[in-house]
């Protein structure tokens, strides 16, 4: 930066070139200061105030010109101006590392002790007021200093002017920003043949606005890392949560990111469990994460379900506080709660769960920021639990689909080796015995081939019940109605029940062919359950429609079976029968109901599906 300034004479004063009285400059790590000579007896001063090179810019102060006087040896401007240089020199630095809090106390602790102050008073009216006082300042000085307080607060004035109370004059100078608010207020307080002019208070007033510039250049560019560092941080969360489709990585590497972010000394992430309504501690980070992992919580306890049920996030500085903290975690965990922010996890509108991030390290509580920063990963996180939980279901669903046709495969073997197999292998023992009888004589011959005739027709009959059973045609070509009743007959003539049937006309040609087809794989598999393991003596199959649903009921009064138990045991079973109906009726959008007793009958079960209208209708 190049300023030349002339004088009266035309002179021109480089300012590039600065020099102390004497040939002297003064430099310090931050810090250019001396003063360039205009003539004999006048100089001009200035400050020029660098930044460190990693923060990518410099102030520069000019201050204000003066006339100096060498021959005098009194505290006046020369030796203020001096003061000011050693002031900007010893704090540019701390000014951009520290909190501007401390370094505004240690200002005015050195303020007091090098310009022999009687003594100093601060106040920082942003953002949370402080008012600190040096030294021995009477009442009425602290009294005054209120009252101007409240003047500064009303004006923009910004130049330092000395107040004379009691026994004390007081040197008032002010700081403030762009918008022309006050930042700081500080006030020396000198005996009367001590008080440097009003021009050297210029100079330390100028002095403290410089300090007071760096100061929040340093917290501007301290909030912009921050932000970009949160926002690189957030790309490498997403990236990392978006990179697998494990539920618990997924969980994993987003609650570790979320507390080395935040610096929390702790963070859990919770999901609803809808069966059960409550908060899941799917993972922890911190001291009790062993402990708390798969604890579980009722939903309308606790701040996480407040959360949960409220769907709002939430800052709780002081939770002892809050008669909404459930401290029974604290109990079992051995962990000691201070504050808490808590984010819901959000899928389409709907809560999936909540994560929480506890007790800021080093003290204080988390603030708009982090809840904006944590607002923005939420969704995220959210979304990829949602996508890792549609993986995890599809791969179940898959596995479920290959142990079903390995069952159905089973189950054909079986089919064929008991029914059309023995049968084909009767009927070529039977020709053999009908060939050696041809050879003795034929006179016998017609009574052998009635017989194979016989084994024949029952062979042929049992093929076309397994066809009807893998791929009934009536269902395609005269629909569910038809194929109902052709299901009822075939099973009512080789079964020891009766079956009971009722359906009714439900418009066959407007039913989604995939509907009607899994609602009569339903109603096959619920009656072939019956003939396994009811021992029942009647059979009830339904088929009903409303302007809301249709539905399709399979009960009987046999023996029944303990429904729990039976879901229950799966793990460790070979037949998937109400597995594969709840599932295949799920595929619809159908609601499938299995219960033993059926409602107002002491032994049996029922199976009822019901499928919404809207979706049960032909797509035209």
């Amino acid at each position: 930066m190049r300023d030349q300034r002339s004088t009266s004479k035309g002179q021109h004063c480089d300012l590039l070139s600065i020099a102390q009285p004497g040939g002297v400059v003064q430099t310090g790590p931050q810090l250019h200061y001396g003063a360039s000579a205009l003539l004999d007896r006048e100089v001009h001063y200035a400050l020029c105030v660098q930044l460190p090179p990693c923060r990518k810019y410099d102030t520069v102060i000019l201050l204000p010109g003066i006339h100096h006087t060498r021959k005098s040896n009194a505290m006046t401007s020369h030796d203020l101006i001096e003061a000011a240089a050693e002031l900007l020199n010893r704090f540019s630095r701390p000014a951009t590392e520290q909190d501007p809090k401390v370094v505004w106390q240690e200002v005015l602790a050195w303020l007091v002790q090098k310009t022999n102050a009687a003594g100093g008073w601060l106040r920082l009216p942003t953002p949370a007021s402080l008012t600190v006082t040096q030294g021995a300042l009477d009442k009425a000085s602290l009294t005054h200093l209120a009252s101007w307080t409240s003047e500064v607060e009303l004006t923009r004035d910004s130049e330092a002017e000395i107040r004379q109370v009691a026994d004390l004059r007081l040197l008032c100078m002010v700081t403030r920003n762009d918008n022309l608010q006050p930042t700081a207020l500080v006030a020396l307080g000198f005996a009367v043949n001590e008080m440097p002019t009003e021009e050297a208070g210029a100079h330390l007033q100028a002095a403290l606005q410089a300090l007071s510039t760096i100061m929040r250049q340093a917290s501007a560019l301290e909030n912009t890392q921050l932000r970009l560092s949160r926002f690189q941080h957030l790309y490498e969360v997403g990236q990392a949560i978006s990179s697998t489709l494990d539920l618990d990585q997924v969980l994993k590497q987003s609650t570790e990111r979320v507390t080395e972010v935040l610096r929390a000394e702790a963070s859990t992430l919770m999901l609803i469990d809808e069966a059960t309504r409550e908060l899941v501690f799917k993972i922890s980070a911190g001291p009790a994460e062993a402990i708390l992992r798969e604890q579980r919580m009722p939903i309308d306890k606790g701040i996480a379900g407040w959360v949960a049920t409220h769907g709002e996030p939430i800052i709780i500085s002081d939770v002892t506080s809050d008669n909404r903290f459930y401290i029974q975690i604290d109990h079992m965990s051995g962990f000691r709660t201070r504050s808490i922010m808590a984010i819901p996890l959000q899928v389409k509108g709907k809560t999936i769960g909540v994560i929480e991030v506890i007790n800021k390290v080093g003290g204080g509580s988390f603030t708009a920021d982090d809840e904006q920063w944590l607002s923005i990963l939420s969704p995220l996180i959210a979304a990829a639990i949602d996508n890792a939980r549609l993986f995890s279901a599809l791969r179940d669903e898959h596995d479920r689909i290959i142990l079903a046709e390995e069952q159905v495969r089973h189950e054909l073997a079986r089919d064929l080796h008991d029914g059309p197999a023995q049968i084909l292998a009767a009927l070529i023992l039977n020709i053999d015995m009908a060939r050696r009888q041809l050879a003795i004589g034929p006179e016998k011959m017609a009574t052998e081939l009635n017989f194979l005739d016989s084994l024949a027709q029952q062979a042929n009959q049992e093929v076309r019940d397994l066809l009807f059973g893998l791929r009934p045609l009536a269902l395609e070509s005269h629909g569910l109605t038809t194929a109902l009743t052709q299901l009822a007959e075939r099973q009512g003539s080789h079964s020891k029940y009766k079956i009971h049937l009722d359906v009714m006309d439900v418009a066959d040609k407007m039913i989604d062919p995939r509907v009607a087809n899994t609602l009569f794989v339903i109603a096959q598999e619920a009656l072939n359950n019956v003939q396994k393991h009811a021992d029942a003596r009647n059979v009830w199959l339904k088929l009903k429609s409303s302007a809301e649903v249709l539905w399709v009921e399979v009960s009987d009064d046999g023996v029944g079976f303990n429904v729990p138990l039976v879901d229950a045991s799966y793990s460790q079973r070979g037949s998937f029968g109400l597995l594969n109906m709840r599932e295949r009726a799920r595929l619809i959008d159908a609601r499938t109901t299995i219960v033993s007793p059926p409602p107002g009958a002491a032994t049996g079960a029922q199976v009822r599906v019901e499928v919404p209208m809207e979706r049960a209708r032909r797509v035209i």
